[in-house]
């Protein structure tokens, strides 16, 4: 995947996930299970670099290699400040989202709907 083709990818969706190994992937798969993908009216695209097998309605899946995830990640820390890329991490860096549910100040359901909605 080129650089074009992710700057095509953040053109065309509302919102662009990015599951870059397995701990992410679960958080993918959690959005994925929710039921909340068929009620947002964001456009969204999952970039994963291992197989997302969870259907996600009319929302786009790419399966990229592990290459084209760094050049996703070169990317991402680009356009970070934006709030149409996000890294799904479990990371434990200040004012993340889902660090703001391992901590009990948002639900798993408030934390989605801040994301989706």
């Amino acid at each position: 995947m080129s650089i074009k083709e992710v700057e095509d990818i953040l053109a065309g969706f509302d919102l662009v996930l990015i599951a870059e190994d397995e701990r992410s992937l679960e958080i993918a798969r959690m959005i994925a299970d929710s039921g909340m993908l068929d009620s947002t009216q964001k456009n969204l695209a999952f970039l994963t670099i291992m197989p997302f097998d969870v259907p996600v309605g009319r929302h786009m899946v790419r399966h990229v290699s592990e290459y084209e995830m760094k050049t996703i990640m070169d990317i991402f820390r680009t356009y970070e400040a934006s709030d149409k890329f996000v890294l799904l991490s479990e990371s434990n860096t200040y004012g993340g989202l889902w660090n703001y549910v391992k901590s009990g100040v948002l639900s798993r359901e408030e934390a989605l709907r801040a994301l989706l909605m």
